[in-house]
Formats: structure tokens, sequence, C-alpha cells
């Protein structure tokens, strides 16, 4: 039976395939399978078109609307595919989450100590880095860098350790105080060698 006047498939030559609308193109005799000589026509707006464009989106683990268009064309052909898969892809919650732009939080006031201008060191936050291995003859020794930060000017003070304990901590700081002068504050991580230097 002829299509009607204006019908928007009839330039894809459909014919009916055991009730399934399929395209007849030019096709005929090249080495290719019949769901790909012979798509199979879907309407865009059904409920099945877009499940379909979503079972391929997740199982081609959330890739874009070109290559679900590539996989989906090997065995269907879509009336205003590029549309729906885009409407489709919008309402993924995965892409969506991927695609968020980040909070906008306002931040907090700077700390006194940060913003008030007072002399280099002044405030000064200690912190250990490493182990660095240091080769001392023929054997290799652990060693650390002691990090001294001033909190206003963002300079950095470093000094060598040879290991954690407090004494060479305090050797440490008495080779940056007399380099840097005495600070007003230190803050540090709470670790043991600064609890028992405080002591």
């Amino acid at each position: 039976m002829p299509l009607p006047d204006g019908s928007k498939i009839a330039r894809f030559n459909p014919f009916l395939d055991e009730g399934l609308i399929r395209l007849d193109g030019r096709l005929h005799f090249a080495e290719l399978s019949r769901e790909q000589r012979q798509p199979l026509l879907l309407d865009g707006r059904h409920h099945f078109t877009n499940m379909l464009i979503l079972q391929t989106h997740i199982r081609l683990h959330h890739l874009g609307v070109r290559i679900i268009l590539a996989e989906l064309r090997e065995e269907f052909w879509i009336l205003r595919a590029r549309q729906t898969i885009k409407q489709v892809l919008h309402t993924c919650l995965p892409c969506q989450i991927a695609k968020g732009l980040p909070g906008g939080e306002i931040e907090a006031p700077l700390p006194t100590d940060r913003v008030t201008s007072l002399r280099p060191f002044a405030v000064t936050g200690i912190d250990y880095a490493g182990p660095l291995f240091v080769k001392v003859g023929n054997t290799v020794k652990k060693c650390y860098i002691t990090l001294f930060t001033c909190a206003t000017t963002r300079a950095v003070h470093l000094e060598l350790c040879l290991d954690l304990s407090t004494d060479k901590f305090l050797l440490a700081l008495q080779r940056f105080t007399g380099r840097r002068g005495l600070p007003n504050t230190i803050y540090t991580d709470n670790a043991q060698t600064f609890h028992t230097a405080n002591r």
C-alpha cells in the first residue's frame, strides 16, 4: 500500500518485514548483515527508542552523542536521532554529576595571624618532610627536613635533621631562631617530638 503524500518516512523507501518497518537502501550487494543493509525504522518520540538510547549510552560507558549515534545506526534508523539522543543524555544522572560545576562556597575570613603585618617568621608553622636518604661513606642513612613556614609572607626556612628525636629538633629550632629571630607564635601538628620539645 503506498504511503500518503507528505509522509515523513516516504523518502526512506520503507517496507514491512514481519510487522516491523525497515528501510530499503542502496546496499543490497554490500557484504554487510541484513540489519546493516536494511535497518529498522524507529520513531524518536517513542518510549522504546528512549530506553534503547539510554541502554546503549550506559553500555558504552556514558560516551557522547556521535558515538551513540554511530553505534545505533548499525541496526536502527531513528527519526530525529541526534535531537532525541541529546534529550536522553540530558536526563542521565551520572553524566549530569560528571559535568556539574564545583560548589561556590564563600571562604571563611583569614585568621588574624595571616593578615596582620609582622616581621617575617613572627608567626611560624613547623612540620617535617621526608624521609630523605643520604649516603655517608658506604652507608645510606635516613634524614628529615624540618619546614619552618612564615604565616604572613609564606616564606619557607629549611633545616636538615638526622632523625625525628627531640634533641635534633631543638638543634634545628636553635639554628632557625639564630637566623630568623625568636617567633611570637609557633603552630605545629602536635607530633610527639613537638610536645616533648615544648615540655
